[in-house]
């Protein structure tokens, strides 16, 4: 292992491993215990169901708009006979269609409608297997902010992870968005390396990192431009680069290895993708047996994007069997359902998305402790560099560092698809990397009781953290009113994902007498809980809504204006900051009619 620059600040090597180890400890307690009080969320079922199905049955219909790297891992807790599954079921072939509706009801029949099938703990178990890969990810930023600047750099960043609400909350679920924040930031770093000194295992590790990135996530198809811009941009830097016991000095010679480098990695990442799919063509285990493009060929027609250079590229790699047919599928479904979808913000719903939503995000939901940390220490590196002229290295570095995670956020801004913060986590481990290098740089030039700072900024974030436990899913920073400032700012997975119906369950065990109607958003099925419901309105005296039903995302003219007189109603109690309820007269229910137009 490379040990930290001599202007490292120095602190021993067992304290910093301790330390770092300690702070991850803990974040694996508080997510796992936090998360334990939470139901399936809205994808869960589904991305466990089709895991699992991908690893048991080599079969990739149930879950085909995601790669199946991640998936692989996820099902490894649930054994072979973890399930009585039909493949005999014609539900289970008409999701061959693509019908997305039919993959949700269908997984929720599997799951929590099955004799002797505990889908919780189906879906528990698989979560079991994700909560390691957040822990590995604030172990990377460990990792590389000690080697660039020592201990003081690594507790910092690592604490900045450790202790923020919206990877706490994440970091378990069935979902891959902590994966490929992972794979990105192993990518940065493994760029930052080979950039300093180009080995065969050097090499290695960036081909494998990319090729993890781009079967994790689509986003993830970003990784292999990021590497061939970085790569080209390390070649024309003006210092040497140096190749095993070589010195590259020329551009020429330094272009030629980087072409190298990217012809390897195309082919790690080329071999990665059909190994993720079994080295078959084959969506099923069944021979020629594919998934059907109607609806994604129709949608595309709608939308003028059948013609488009990447559908076409797409669909010529699909016809000539270049890639498989379930990845092949799933760049389709996502380039083309990212056209147009359903999002929230600040009270506004569109359905083309905002410019100003991912940073906004990010306004709302970052501790207001590490928006502090970050703005101080952006200022302060202004300063250094502009007292400092950095060097070539320290350029590379901050390359690195800032044009992945750039990249990221400005594809995710151009994007339509405004639905959860959870999209960009692949921005701030970058960011954590590059705070906890700035304060390591600075700790030198403090007095001892200006070196106060970094512990009382580590408190102050843990209060934010701690105040927040168990609901990290729902989180909001204080400045935005919290959970319940939330639901006026942003929706989706920023705030109610359908993962509070145990807090739902608990709250009627304790009121029976109570009639209730619930409007959920969610795939779990609320009998799985033991929550009775009526669907009648007149009959109930509680009104039971899920926060992002509440806002009205999905609902039709109408259907908006009912939930908005909903809305202005006070409500006796918020469970979770995610389900609100009302109590229900039938002056309310007549008012309520009235406000839709009815």
């Amino acid at each position: 292992m490379q040990r930290p620059g001599p202007n490292a600040t120095m602190m021993s090597g067992s304290t910093t491993f301790i330390t770092c180890a300690m702070m991850l400890a803990l974040f694996a307690a508080l997510s796992w215990e936090a998360v334990a009080s939470k139901c399936a969320t809205y994808d869960e079922p589904v991305h466990a169901l089709g895991s699992w199905m991908v690893l048991r049955h080599s079969d990739f219909r149930i879950d085909a708009e995601n790669p199946p790297l991640w998936q692989h891992w996820a099902a490894l807790a649930n054994g072979d006979n973890a399930l009585p599954f039909n493949l005999n079921d014609p539900n289970f072939s008409r999701i061959l269609h693509q019908d997305q509706d039919l993959r949700y009801a269908f997984t929720a029949h599997q799951l929590y409608q099955s004799p002797g099938v505990d889908g919780e703990q189906f879906v528990r178990r698989s979560r079991a297997m994700m909560l390691p890969i957040g822990v590995a990810l604030g172990a990377i930023i460990a990792l590389w902010s000690w080697r660039v600047a020592g201990g003081i750099a690594a507790i910092g960043a690592t604490a900045l992870f450790a202790l923020d609400p919206n990877f706490l909350g994440h970091a378990p679920l069935v979902k891959n968005d902590v994966s490929l924040a992972l794979a990105m930031i192993w990518t940065a770093m493994a760029l930052w390396l080979v950039g300093q000194r180009l080995t065969w295992l050097r090499a290695a590790n960036l081909a494998l990192a990319t090729a993890a990135a781009i079967t994790i996530k689509f986003n993830g198809l970003i990784a292999p431009f990021i590497v061939a811009l970085m790569l080209i941009a390390r070649a024309l830097l003006p210092i040497p680069w140096t190749w095993r016991q070589s010195i590259l000095k020329t551009r020429l010679s330094k272009l030629t290895a980087a072409a190298i480098l990217l012809v390897a990695c195309t082919a790690v990442c080329y071999l990665t993708i059909w190994a993720c799919y079994h080295f078959r063509f084959d969506p099923t285990a069944e021979p020629d047996v594919p998934l059907e493009h109607t609806l994604i060929y129709g949608r595309a027609q709608v939308q003028g994007q059948r013609n488009s250079p990447i559908f076409l590229l797409a669909e010529w790699a699909g016809n000539h069997r270049l890639l498989p047919q379930a990845f092949v599928d799933g760049v389709l479904y996502q380039y083309v359902f990212s056209y147009s979808r359903h999002g929230f913000l600040c009270g506004e719903i569109r359905d083309t998305g905002w410019w100003s939503f991912y940073p906004l995000a990010m306004l709302f939901k970052t501790p207001v402790t590490t928006q502090i940390a970050i703005l101080l220490a952006a200022a302060t590196a202004l300063y250094l560099l502009r007292r400092n002229p950095p060097s070539a290295s320290t350029i590379w570095l901050i390359a690195c560092l800032v044009f992945p995670a750039g990249a990221i956020l400005a594809i995710s801004m151009a994007s339509n698809v405004n639905v959860g913060l959870r999209h960009i986590f692949s921005v701030y481990p970058p960011i954590y990397v590059a705070v906890g290098i700035t304060a390591a740089k600075l700790w030198p030039t403090l007095s001892p009781p200006r070196r106060w700072i970094l512990p009382a900024f580590i408190g102050l974030l843990a209060a934010e953290s701690f105040s927040a436990f168990p609901d990290y899913i729902a989180y909001f920073n204080f400045a935005s009113g919290g959970s319940r400032g939330g639901i006026n700012l942003l929706g989706d997975s920023n705030l109610d994902w359908g993962q509070d119906l145990p807090l739902l369950a608990h709250w009627q065990a304790e009121h029976p007498d109570r009639s209730l109607t619930l409007l959920y958003f969610g795939t779990v099925d609320p009998n799985f809980f033991h929550i009775n419901t009526t669907p009648d309105l007149r009959q109930a005296s509680v009104l039971a809504v899920s926060a992002t039903d509440l806002q009205g995302i999905s609902a039709s003219p109408p259907v908006r204006r009912r939930l908005a007189y909903i809305r202005s109603l006070q409500p006796m109690q918020v469970l979770g900051g995610t389900i609100y309820l009302y109590n229900w007269t039938p002056i309310q229910e007549q008012a309520m009619e009235r406000a839709g137009g009815t």
